[in-house]
């Protein structure tokens, strides 16, 4: 309604300021995500945040490829440890190639499963099948 007409009224132009920082906020974090791989652990860094996973504690994954209703063409993966209890969702970025998240995978060096998308969060956040 903003565009529309040429006057907002206050609401419009208080839900534009409310909704600004958060587009921002998740734009810069899809561009700016990296996941780095070292030797003790898997750290995905984003725009404001770093979260650590310790490669000892990774006892499985499951990736989940892009379907229409996600965002990022590398899809998603689920780290889970050893008594299948989730250690970390990664959104994998748009600027990830499939090749890459294979090659990233298999340095893990534990099993992987890929996950038919008929599955909810819910189910794939609590490692049911």
């Amino acid at each position: 309604m903003l565009l529309l007409f040429g006057h907002p009224d206050r609401f419009e132009a208080v839900a534009a300021m409310a909704v600004a920082p958060a587009c921002l906020y998740t734009g810069l974090g899809f561009q700016r995500c990296r996941i780095v791989l070292t030797p003790d652990e898997l750290r995905v860094r984003g725009a404001f945040v770093q979260r650590r996973v310790p490669r000892a504690r990774i006892a499985e994954v499951w990736r989940v490829v892009a379907s229409e209703s996600m965002l990022t063409p590398s899809g998603t993966l689920y780290l889970y440890g050893e008594h299948r209890e989730l250690l970390r969702k990664v959104v994998l970025a748009v600027h990830y190639e499939s090749a890459d998240i294979d090659r990233l995978i298999e340095e893990l060096g534990v099993p992987c499963t890929p996950v038919s998308l008929d599955r909810t969060e819910t189910q794939l956040a609590r490692g049911r099948w």
